[in-house]
């Protein structure tokens, strides 16, 4: 993660973090203290939009740098951690079952359709492929592994995701209460 990327995070999560703690608090704003001189404010609505101009421009600031990070690696990260979970559990029945050790991949058809292909090299120089769809209540729990592999042993969401996470809550937070 470059260096503007984190500071544009810490700016997206001073302010969004501001504002959730000022909305439960039910702050008031009547007075400002500035080196030593007290500024009554007579309109508190005016600094208070004028902070969430910040947030939309640190929003905005920190979409911008984050699209920038060539691969964030979440998704490829999940894949990777789901495929060795899958695997795990095609050599498991494999070895239960007795078979030969064969050429096994893993491959998505659809969101939670996942199918299993077993790559066979034949005595006479050809390969036969048999695929199999993985069962479904599987493929639901290595989802659910594989997320909470991302969320507990990498920085890819607390660093990338949360801090959106975050600034999105503010709004909402404003909104409802």
């Amino acid at each position: 993660m470059n260096c503007d990327l984190l500071r544009q995070r810490r700016n997206l999560l001073l302010i969004s973090g501001f504002l959730i703690i000022f909305d439960f608090a039910h702050v008031d704003i009547t007075k400002v203290s500035l080196l030593g001189t007290e500024l009554v404010i007579g309109r508190p609505e005016v600094l208070i939009n004028a902070v969430w101009f910040l947030w939309v421009y640190f929003f905005l600031r920190y979409y911008q740098y984050l699209r920038e990070e060539n691969n964030l690696k979440i998704k490829s990260t999940f894949i990777f951690h789901f495929k060795g979970l899958a695997l795990n559990h095609v050599e498991k029945c494999r070895i239960a079952k007795g078979l030969e050790k064969h050429d096994l991949q893993v491959f998505q058809e659809g969101l939670f359709n996942w199918d299993v292909k077993n790559n066979t090299y034949n005595s006479d120089n050809t390969w036969t492929s048999v695929t199999g769809a993985l069962p479904r209540h599987y493929v639901v729990l290595w989802y659910i592994k594989s997320f909470f592999h991302l969320i507990m042993n990498t920085s890819k969401i607390t660093d990338r995701v949360l801090p959106i996470i975050i600034a999105i809550l503010a709004p909402i937070i404003k909104i409802f209460l």
